[in-house]
């Protein structure tokens, strides 16, 4: 966003308005400037259909959360993993909830976010052995699922070794194994 200049206590007590004309004209333009000037303003600007409503929204990266009141829900981008991601504070409460995380991949294997810090990951496989998750996850894998269909051996696959980086799967049959974990 361009830098723009306003003059601060204009226009002054003590001078007679058309004084301070040049300087009022200066903040009046920089406010239809910063509020929907063009395309790359996050709001619709003056005079237009919509004016006042948000095209989008940009957060600058903050260093720290920066708190909210009673009564507020406030948003806003922190770096986590090296990357600008949104969380969300409310009601005067400190607890952060981290509404995003990386980049989710709606791939044959592949991995979600959910709000509050959940990561989502499924694989799909044939081969007995060990594999590694789409994405690491950070602290804990919660539990992993098989799916299966091989009603002609009756072998059932199952897992070992479930770490945040991966698990092994014994598969015994020539069936493909759909897995989903779910962890932080």
């Amino acid at each position: 966003m361009p830098t723009f200049t306003y003059n601060e206590n204009i226009p002054a007590a003590s001078n007679l308005l058309s004084d301070d004309q040049p300087n009022l004209e200066t903040n009046t333009n920089s406010i239809a400037s910063i509020l929907g000037g063009d395309s790359t303003v996050d709001m619709i600007g003056f005079g237009n259909a919509n004016g006042g409503w948000h095209r989008q929204l940009t957060y600058v990266v903050q260093g720290s959360a920066p708190g909210s009141a009673s009564g507020q829900a406030r948003t806003y981008s922190k770096t986590s993993s090296g990357s600008s991601e949104i969380f969300l504070q409310r009601d005067n409460v400190a607890t952060e909830i981290q509404l995003t995380r990386g980049t989710p991949s709606a791939a044959t294997s592949g991995f979600t976010f959910l709000p509050g810090g959940i990561l989502l990951q499924w694989v799909q496989r044939t081969a007995t052995g060990a594999f590694n998750w789409p994405t690491a996850f950070t602290t804990a894998v919660y539990g992993a699922t098989l799916g299966y269909n091989d009603a002609v051996s009756g072998l059932v696959p199952n897992l070992t070794s479930l770490t945040i980086t991966g698990a092994t799967l014994n598969n015994s049959s020539t069936a493909t194994v759909f897995i989903m974990a779910i962890g932080v």
